[in-house]
C-alpha cells in the first residue's frame, strides 16, 4: 500500500475529529487531546451539542456528521454518527463513536493503524478499491465489545467487519470481509491493544 503511510492515515483520523479535539499545542505526532465532558452545554451557531452518552456528556459537532448510508450491520436505520475521545482518559486510545440518529446507541471503536498485526494490508487494499475510497483518505475503526466475568475483564474486536471511512468525504462502511480469516470476536492483549 505505497500510498497509505502512517503521517497520511494519522491526517485522515484527526480530519474526522472535530477541531476541539485536535491539539492546541505544536506536536509532530499530532496527537489528539481529551475531550472536556462538558465543553458545550447547549447547541450553538457552529452545530456544537453536548450529547448525554452512555459514557456520560460528550461534546460532539452534530452538523458535521460521519454518515454510513447503509447504517452498521442490523442498524440499517442509524446513519448519522460523530466521532470523539473517549471520555475516561484511562482509554486514551480509544474513541467514542455516537449515533446522532439514537443517542442510546454508542460505541467504543479501536482505531487501527494501516500497518498493523490484525489486518493484513492487501486486504486493506482491496476494501479501499472496493469503496472507491483514496488511500490517503482512509480511516479505520474496529468496535471493541467489553466482556466482563468473575476473573475480569476482557476486550475484543470485530475484525471480520471494520469500519472504514473515507474522511475527506466523512462517509463510512462497515465493511465485512470476504473470506473468514478475521474473527467477529478477536480478543486483545494489551499489546495488541497499545499499538492499534
Amino acid at each position: 500500500m505505497a500510498n497509505m503511510t502512517k503521517p497520511a492515515y494519522d491526517n485522515s483520523i484527526q480530519s474526522i475529529l472535530p477541531p476541539m479535539l485536535l491539539p492546541t499545542h505544536h506536536s509532530e505526532e499530532k496527537r489528539v487531546t481529551q475531550i472536556p465532558a462538558a465543553a458545550k452545554a447547549t447547541t450553538d451557531s457552529a452545530g456544537w451539542e453536548t450529547l448525554q452518552t452512555r459514557f456520560g456528556g460528550v461534546a460532539f459537532q452534530t452538523s458535521q456528521p460521519i454518515v454510513f448510508s447503509k447504517g452498521l450491520l442490523g442498524m440499517p436505520d442509524k446513519v448519522h454518527f460523530g466521532l470523539a475521545n473517549f471520555p475516561n482518559p484511562k482509554f486514551a486510545q480509544f474513541k467514542l463513536l455516537q449515533s446522532f440518529d439514537d443517542h442510546a446507541v454508542s460505541f467504543i471503536g479501536l482505531p487501527l493503524g494501516l500497518q498493523n498485526n490484525l489486518i493484513r494490508e492487501e486486504d486493506i487494499r482491496r476494501a479501499c478499491e472496493d469503496l472507491s475510497i483514496s488511500p490517503e483518505d482512509v480511516a479505520m475503526l474496529l468496535i471493541v465489545t467489553v466482556h466482563r466475568s468473575a476473573t475480569g475483564i476482557k476486550l475484543s474486536v470485530n475484525l471480520r467487519a471494520p469500519l472504514i471511512i473515507d474522511a475527506e468525504r466523512r462517509q463510512g462502511m462497515q465493511y465485512v470481509f470476504p473470506h473468514d480469516r478475521y474473527s467477529v470476536q478477536h480478543y486483545l492483549t494489551s499489546e495488541q491493544n497499545a499499538a492499534s
